[in-house]
């Protein structure tokens, strides 16, 4: 099992410096997780844009629609700067639905 991460709570760790280096996540995040987060990698993202300081939106179930929807919805937030999303390229398209 591995150690416990030591040091204060907040502190960076090596997931949330690669969100903000790689992606860009910052307090202005609002992250969008169409996973179910008893799965590691969606919780650990979310965990990692709540971090730091983002807004974590959590779907109570997929939906295609509702996914695309919720994502336009978050780019027209006033502090808006991206949404990201965990989800499998095939969980995006049922139906036909794809982002624009």
């Amino acid at each position: 099992m591995p150690a416990l991460p030591e040091g204060p709570i907040g502190a960076e760790t090596p997931l949330t410096r690669m969100g903000a280096t790689l992606h860009g996540m910052e307090a202005e995040l609002i992250y969008l997780s169409s996973s179910p987060l008893y799965h590691a990698a969606p919780l650990r993202w979310a965990m990692a844009a709540q971090q730091l300081g983002g807004t974590v939106i959590v779907m109570e179930r997929f939906d295609a629609e509702g996914y695309v929807a919720a994502d336009r919805a978050a780019s027209r937030h006033p502090c808006h700067v991206r949404a990201d999303a965990f989800c499998a390229d095939a969980e995006a398209a049922p139906g036909g639905v794809r982002a624009p």
